[in-house]
């Protein structure tokens, strides 16, 4: 599939270069996290995509109840691509290796582990990504941004914790030495 050839694997250094190519110019926000469910399989309501820095963070399920079943990691990456590019939005498809795309752009996640698939996590890679925008990053570097240091950070907390052990408070623990961790 051509989705494959077409995404880049974030790495720390690709982080850094974005940590320093903030929009400051840019002062209107507009962050659409939300999922809205219509009838028996779902619809994805218009009020959730407010403008080109809407941000929706599904999980696989919640991606397939929004958008239809689908077989494999890889079809949900293409209908993503698909799907950002119709709505004009940055969608965050969680899991291992998260997958952000905004139709144009196209990238897999290279931090995080098994530990943050608990309850919370995503509450708070929510509020990371938040952070960003607040910040004036765009919604595709709020979201790049978002995701790997909060994976970085979960991986960070694997130094005290095993991936089964791992609370969603380690992970915020750790968001600072992950900071940390990029500046070196």
């Amino acid at each position: 599939m051509n989705v494959l050839l077409n995404r880049t694997i974030l790495t720390i250094n690709r982080v850094r270069e974005i940590l320093n190519d903030r929009k400051i110019d840019s002062h209107k926000v507009t962050y659409g996290h939300a999922l809205i469910f219509e009838g028996s399989k779902g619809r994805m309501g218009a009020s959730v995509i407010s403008s080109k820095d809407s941000i929706l963070t599904p999980h696989p399920k919640e991606f397939d109840r929004i958008f239809g079943e689908h077989l494999s990691k890889e079809e949900r990456m293409s209908k993503s691509i698909e799907k950002a590019k119709e709505l004009k939005c940055v969608i965050v498809l969680k899991g291992n290796q998260t997958f952000i795309t905004n139709g144009e752009e196209s990238f897999l996640n290279s931090t995080g582990n098994s530990g943050l698939s608990k309850g919370g996590s995503g509450d708070d890679l929510t509020v990371v990504i938040t952070s960003f925008l607040a910040q004036k990053y765009s919604a595709i570097n709020a979201a790049k941004l978002g995701v790997f240091i909060h994976g970085l950070a979960a991986d960070l907390s694997l130094k005290s914790q095993s991936e089964e052990s791992m609370l969603v408070s380690d992970v915020i623990e750790n968001l600072g030495f992950a900071f940390k961790e990029i500046r070196k």
